[in-house]
């Protein structure tokens, strides 16, 4: 490779670092040469070792291991021969790989006796050092496994493997490079090991089964080579394992652009590995060229002084540019001229004085003068030796004038040589191509002509055939299904040519757009679609010979049924039998229709059903239940033929009329609010005119009650100031605070109480009502806590208990987080049970607070125990478990597990009462789990196939988990990162942590009007659905205020222009509102930096919020978070807009579980169904963590903070190991003096 003085060679490391480090822990060991052993030590362990074919560092280790100690003189002192070729090379290293396997084997330096610490561990890495041929071909061959099968190697993305291994790269090589840069180059050992790894691999392996096996050559030294060529036998691993990388880099553009798209960090980062494997592969192939070598005697550069001696008598002084045993070069004085063939006399110096020696020159230029010696005898030779090699400053400045490594010279050397590797692999093949067309040309021609002639007359001999070519084409057949839906569709076109003969109709709407459509005499009609009543919005199938699918449906309390219809579109198998299928449509089991199945319409039929209203009770189901049979003979009741399918359009039409209820307060909560109704709860407040502040805290206590109440449904709060609404209302009043234009009772004392509302005599008015704020506030307590049972028209209350103050995080629908919790606590026993062959889902809703930190958690626990009818075979039966709706873990439910061709019974697995129990730990990803979780449990039963007629249907399978399961929260301490709007939209949080909001501080305007308050209401609504527990200690103060509630988290509520705290605050907040505009409040400079290098888009920010802010002007709604000015750790969150009627997109968005997912960062804004979200504002911390805890988690997310404590930490070890290293290296050459 022509590197000889240029790069470190393979040995310089170990003779110029690893044998001086070596004996520093006196665990030299000789290597062949320039060794001296006293005879009486060496006798003494019985010579030199011949059981293993490296005798020197075996016979060290004998010495070593009784006791003698050896010194390691790091000069030059000779220097040898190394071998000429790179299979003679490669002969040698197997021989040293094979030796120091067999010493390992036979006599570990790590066993034994006689040997220090430090010498067990220089010997060990001495030896282990040659077994690097398997790990060496893995890194070789590693990336094909997935260029060529997709196999994930280390199951991390890419992103993540080259974060954790490109420092440790980085830092590894140059820490190399610095230690032992001035004896080997870096990179240069992925080379010598990429040649040697296949040869070496197979000897020590071998050593290590046999130690036995394996002969001493003496390696062959001094040879010439004739000719440059390429080795191409010693060369055949290194050309496949170039051809496999080859191959895999260009499958993995096929990845890059078609297959793996989806993964095109990980493809690239295969396929730059592969990159850097070619050019070591490609540098082995330039070790593999081997150069010319015609020198007998090899030169040696080195400076020494000489003198010629001219046969005229004239002395010149000069000085060598180098020497061999053969001849020498000099640069001479200018102006000095010598011909070819002149003999001289050259005089050298050294240990013995002058010496002079013939020879004649062969060549001058330049003032460069080469000579050959004329034959010399026996004292010459010694006298030159003692001139030259014998000369110990001859071999001191041997590397002298070489650079020392820079990594990425290193680098680039490899890839120069690389490239020169395969150049000369190329010429290799033409040479190869040439020789081997220049053979074929010397062949007789004769001959050849000879065998062509032959050939045809053979062939002509044979009987003539003719082969016919066959083109076979493919058919392929397309199945189409129409949809039932497209058919409504046609069936309704068809119709509307007599549409204008229809009597006109009522104007239906839907139930998810929240207000039924009147009609006459009070009626209301409303239109329930599958989605309203079981969530989906697909095609619902029945399969089975009895397949059947039920939907609930409600109706409220007040409110009854006079008409009914349910129309639905149905395609069904054509492989029925019409004379013995069919479909029954039921409502409450209760017969509705019997719906054929002919088979010229099984593409699609829509058909309408009138339902007799007596059918309908308070909690109502609408069935489909399809009877099916495909054969008059034994048929699979779970057959593919067996099904059919109901349109996604199916929809009930419900026609209602008010009832009149009485008033009796023993009906609370309803008629205000009925569990039966699954709308969004809409429910007007009628206030004062100017209600106080406390009057609106105890409206708002009774709106997080009805909050709680509507749950999943939602809740809105209209205000209504001196009016009366014409449904159902709640009214609040004082002795000095009532609303204007109402008849109210005379106030005795804290008083509830129902009466008909006089906009509307069927409609009620819930009348909350105190002589003052303080009896109000005990009516709104024994109202929202149930304390007491009223009934009647009306109750004053008396002697109230006293509510314990809460607890942090003890809200009533939150799971508690210090101990584990039982599913019995959250679902009652028959939530918990299923029946039959393809049971429904098993749903447990959770709540947790939402700042539970799971930073390095394997996941939450589950001890899930359950039971399910024993299979009658081992089949595919699982329970499938998840977590909203994203899969979890699959449990086999056969009750057996094969193992080994054997049946092993699952441990915690026994049977009682005819079913089978088993208990498992589940662990539950933590980032699958928020604020609102729901788990699912799916019970499949894998179908016994018996044979013909002996399948039957089983009616008899039982599911349950047990409430006795737990899930367990207990581990995880509650802190979080801020800001973080989601926690808010989800939970209430930092609110909530309170479930009473005893540490909120709600500000709202000084004269706060109707929107203002009715948001605050809502939100109130949205406290009390998120804890289950009414915000009875929630604190309403005006702007002047917040001083004195500093230890608080703070609620702003109002429109832009009525709360003076925003322009006070608008340096801390995401953007500003004020009389000068809307403005974002971006970081610039060097903290705009930082935040791109968190990873924070703040152009995409400001371009999504600059356009709604375009498009909208001020008609939008804002919340933003930041940290309280006045407390570090909590909280400030404003939910404002540019005018007071875009209040209501707030409460809107937070009522719609899809607008409320887009709740994030520290700013929203909204308007409409549009939401803009961004993170402006710095982060800050809420909660508290484990002292170790918090130094990890905060280290873990300050990188450069990180740095710089690991950077004092090594500067620490290594000052302590420095110190260490000194005193052991002095007390070693105190050693050496004393003995010397």
């Amino acid at each position: 490779m022509q590197t000889f003085r240029n790069v470190p060679n393979e040995g310089e490391l170990f003779y110029g670092l690893i044998q001086d480090g070596n004996d520093l822990w006196n665990a030299t060991f000789f290597c062949g040469s320039c060794a001296i052993l006293r005879r009486t030590y060496l006798e003494e362990v019985g010579g030199i070792a011949v059981e293993t074919v490296t005798e020197d560092a075996h016979t060290a280790l004998k010495m070593q291991r009784l006791g003698y100690n050896t010194a390691y003189l790091a000069l030059p002192q000779a220097a040898g021969l190394a071998t000429e070729s790179l299979s003679a090379h490669v002969g040698q290293r197997i021989r040293w790989a094979r030796g120091m396997a067999q010493i390992f084997r036979t006599d570990n330096p790590l066993l034994g006796k006689g040997l220090s610490f430090g010498q067990r561990l220089c010997y060990s890495n001495a030896m282990l050092h040659f077994f690097y041929g398997l790990p060496r071909m893995v890194f070789l061959l590693a990336p094909l496994s997935y260029l060529f099968f997709e196999v994930h190697i280390i199951k991390a993305s890419a992103l993540s493997i080259a974060a954790y291994s490109l420092p440790h790269l980085l830092h590894a090589n140059l820490t190399n490079s610095r230690i032992q840069g001035a004896h080997r180059h870096s990179f240069w050992a992925e080379v010598y090991e990429a040649t040697l790894a296949w040869y070496i691999f197979r000897p020590t392996l071998v050593a290590l089964i046999n130690p036995k096996l394996g002969k001493f050559n003496v390696t062959a030294k001094g040879g010439l080579v004739e000719q440059e060529h390429f080795d191409w036998t010693i060369s055949k691993p290194y050309l496949i394992m170039l051809g496999m990388n080859i191959l895999g880099f260009f499958v993995g553009f096929g990845r890059a652009l078609w297959w793996n798209t989806y993964e095109m960090d990980t493809v690239i980062l295969n396929m730059l590995w592969t990159i850097y494997n070619l050019v070591i592969l490609g540098a082995t192939l330039a070790v593999a060229t081997e150069s010319k070598q015609v020198r007998r005697t090899h030169r040696v550069r080195a400076v020494l002084n000489a003198t010629l001696r001219l046969n005229n008598g004239h002395s010149i002084v000069c000085r060598t540019e180098d020497f061999s045993m053969g001849g020498m070069s000099f640069r001479v004085p200018e102006g000095f001229q010598m011909h070819k063939d002149e003999d001289l006399m050259i005089s050298l110096y050294g240990t013995n004085g002058e010496s002079v020696f013939p020879a004649r020159t062969v060549f001058f230029k330049d003032n460069l003068l080469s000579v050959q010696f004329m034959p010399l005898d026996l004292q010459q030779e010694m006298d030159l030796i003692n001139c030259t090699i014998g000369r110990a400053d001859v071999w001191l400045s041997w590397s002298n004038d070489r650079d020392i490594d820079h990594p990425l010279n290193g680098l680039k050397e490899i890839a120069y040589h690389s490239m020169r590797g395969f150049s000369r692999f190329g010429t290799s093949i033409k040479q190869y191509v040439m020789e081997r067309t220049g053979h074929m040309n010397k062949i007789n021609e004769a001959s050849i002509v000879k065998t062509i002639t032959t050939s045809i007359r053979a062939k002509l001999s044979r009987k003539g055939s003719t082969t016919a070519l066959a083109i076979l084409c493919g058919v392929t057949a397309i199945a189409h299904h129409d949809d039932v839906l497209a058919k409504s569709k046609h069936a309704s076109a068809s119709a509307s040519a007599t549409a204008s003969a229809q009597p006109a109709v009522v104007e239906k709407i839907a139930l998810e757009d929240l207000q039924p459509t009147s009609v006459i005499g009070g009626q209301k009609t409303y239109n329930i679609s599958l989605k309203d009543m079981i969530g989906i919005s697909s095609s619902v199938e029945l399969r089975g010979t009895e397949g059947e699918r039920s939907f609930p449906f409600t109706v409220r309390s007040d409110e009854v049924i006079t008409a009914a219809k349910v129309k639905y579109g149905i395609a069904y198998s054509p492989a029925l039998l019409p004379d013995l299928s069919h479909i029954q449509v039921l409502v409450n089991n209760e017969l509705v229709s019997v719906v054929p199945l002919p088979k010229e319409t099984s593409k699609g039929i829509v058909r309408e059903d009138v339902i007799d209203p007596r059918f309908f009770a308070d909690f109502n189901q609408l069935s489909f239940k399809l009877i099916g049979h495909y054969t008059r003979d034994c048929e699979d009741p779970y057959h593919s033929s067996l099904w059919a399918k109901l349109s996604h359009t199916t929809n009930l039409e419900l026609t209602v009329s008010p009832l009149t209820l009485a008033n009796d307060l023993g009906m609370l909560p309803a008629p205000f609010f009925d569990r039966r109704d699954n709308k969004l709860l809409e429910l007007p407040f009628i206030l004062p005119a100017t209600p106080s502040l406390e009057v609106l805290r105890n409206a708002g206590v009774v709106a997080s009650w009805f909050g709680h109440l509507s749950s999943y449904r939602g809740a809105r709060f209209p205000i209504e100031a001196n009016t009366l609404p014409r449904g159902n209302a709640v009214l609040f009043a004082t002795a000095n605070e009532a609303p204007a234009g109402v008849t109210l009772p005379a106030i005795a004392g804290p008083t509830l109480a129902i009466m008909a509302n006089p906009a509307n005599p069927k409609a009620k008015l819930l009348l909350v009502l105190g002589r003052d704020v303080n009896e109000l506030k005990i009516a709104v307590q024994a109202l929202t806590m149930g304390q007491m049972a009223m009934s009647g028209e009306s109750a004053v209350i008396k002697n109230l208990k006293e509510i314990d103050p809460r607890k942090a995080y003890d809200a009533p629908k939150w799971l508690p987080t210090d101990r584990p919790v039982k599913f019995g606590e959250l679902a009652g026993p028959s939530a918990l049970k299923v029946n039959g062959l393809t049971p429904d889902l098993i749903r447990v809703n959770l709540r947790v607070a939402p700042d539970l930190f799971t930073w390095q958690k394997e996941g939450v626990p589950i001890d899930l125990r359950y039971r399910f009818t024993p299979r009658p075979t081992v089949d595919k039966s699982t329970l499938n478990i998840g977590i909203n709706d994203e899969f979890v873990r699959s449990l086999p439910l056969s009750g057996t597990q094969v193992e080994k061709g054997k049946i092993k019974e699952s441990v915690m697995l026994f049977f009682k009462d005819g079913q089978r129990y088993a208990q498992d730990e589940i662990q539950v990803p933590t980032f699958r789990i928020g604020a609102e979780n729901q788990l699912q449990f799916h019970f499949f039963y894998d179908y016994p196939k018996q044979g013909a007629c002996k399948d039957v249907y089983l009616d008899n399978v039982r599911s349950a988990i047990d409430p006795d399961s737990t899930i367990d929260f207990s581990n995880m301490p509650h802190y979080a990162a801020m800001p973080n709007l989601a926690y808010m939209a989800n939970a209430g949080f930092p609110f909530t942590r309170m479930a009473d909001l005893a540490q909120t501080a709600i500000v709202m305007p000084d004269r706060p009007n109707a929107q203002e308050m009715e948001l605050f209401l809502n939100v109130m609504g949205r406290m009390g659905e998120s804890t289950g527990y009414p915000v009875l200690n929630s604190t309403l103060i005006r702007s002047a205020d917040v001083e004195k509630h500093s230890d608080k988290d703070f609620l702003l509520l109002g429109a832009s222009g009525n709360l003076p705290l925003l322009k006070q605050w608008s340096k801390y907040m995401p953007m500003s509102m004020d009389e000068n505009g809307n403005r974002l409040q971006l970081p610039t400079g060097f903290l705009r930096l930082v935040t791109r290098w968190a990873g924070r888009d703040l152009d995409a920010m400001e371009r999504h919020a600059g356009e709604m802010l375009a498009k909208t002007g001020n008609a939008f709604g804002a919340m933003m978070q930041f940290e309280s000015p006045l407390s570090s750790g909590h909280s400030v969150i404003v939910m404002t807009s540019g005018d007071s009627t875009s209040l209501a997109d707030l409460t809107a968005g937070l009522n719609k579980a899809d607008l409320r997912s887009k709740f994030q960062g520290d700013l929203v804004l909204i308007k409409g169904e549009r939401i803009a979200n961004a993170q402006i504002g710095e982060t800050y911390y809420s909660g508290s963590l484990p002292w170790w805890t918090w130094l990890k988690w905060h280290l873990s997310t300050q990188p450069f903070i990180m740095i710089i404590f690991l950077m004092l930490a090594s500067l620490i070890a290594a000052t302590m190991l420095f110190r260490f290293l000194r005193k052991k290296a002095a007390s070693r050459l105190a050693l050496e003096d004393k003995k010397k």
